[in-house]
């Protein structure tokens, strides 16, 4: 009996709900956890732009020039709007490059760690008829756009000479003509290392387009 009372004496009782409370409790932390961690992620974007594509003109591809099927690139600018930290990465040459897609302005001295490179890119294309398109590719680049609201330039390839030799495209080369949109995605990375995209829209005009030739009187 005096075991029994010593034991109930000493018996502590949840209260009602204390396991749904720690449970609560561990749950809440998690959260704020994914919460930090999502606000850091968005902290960390690179807010770019594309200004420009192709100077803001339609791209009229001849699917064949001359009887040749080339490659149509155009110019593309990219704006860098995050402001610049105080910390800074290794300053650049300021030379430019050049990749098998594009060509490139890279690089300024000074640069910070919010600088951004683009160093990829994908092109596909859709056509509001729902008709037949080119099909989707990659590229490579390396578009340098400071930090502060500067602009970096460089030109991508946006229809393959490849792509002129297939459906639908070669089917044009007897006539006709169809127009598509191509989605321009960019993806690259600070010199911190952050994420950076963004994705512009180019009107593209596919036909046998006359082929332009000069004649010079003697």
């Amino acid at each position: 009996m005096i075991g029994d009372r010593i034991a109930g004496a000493t018996r502590r009782v949840a209260p009602t709900g204390w396991g749904e409370m720690k449970r609560n409790a561990v749950w809440n932390v998690v959260m704020l956890l994914v919460l930090a961690a999502c606000s850091d992620n968005k902290a960390a974007e690179q807010r770019i732009f594309v200004t420009s594509v192709n100077g803001g003109e339609i791209l009229r591809s001849d699917v064949e020039t001359g009887g040749v099927r080339t490659t149509d690139s155009v110019e593309i600018k990219v704006r860098n709007d995050t402001k610049a930290g105080s910390g800074t990465a290794p300053t650049s040459t300021g030379t430019g490059s050049t990749s098998t897609d594009s060509t490139t302005t890279t690089g300024s001295a000074g640069a910070t760690a919010q600088d951004v490179v683009v160093t990829k890119y994908k092109v596909s294309f859709s056509r509001a008829d729902g008709g037949p398109v080119p099909g989707a590719f990659e590229g490579g680049t390396a578009i340098y756009a400071p930090a502060n609201g500067s602009e970096g330039t460089g030109r991508i390839a946006v229809v393959l000479g490849s792509h002129k030799g297939s459906s639908p495209l070669s089917e044009l080369a007897g006539g006709g003509s169809f127009t598509a949109t191509a989605r321009i995605e960019l993806a690259g990375e600070d010199r911190a290392g952050n994420n950076a995209s963004t994705v512009a829209y180019l009107t593209v005009s596919f036909g046998n387009w006359s082929d332009t030739t000069t004649t010079t009187t003697p």
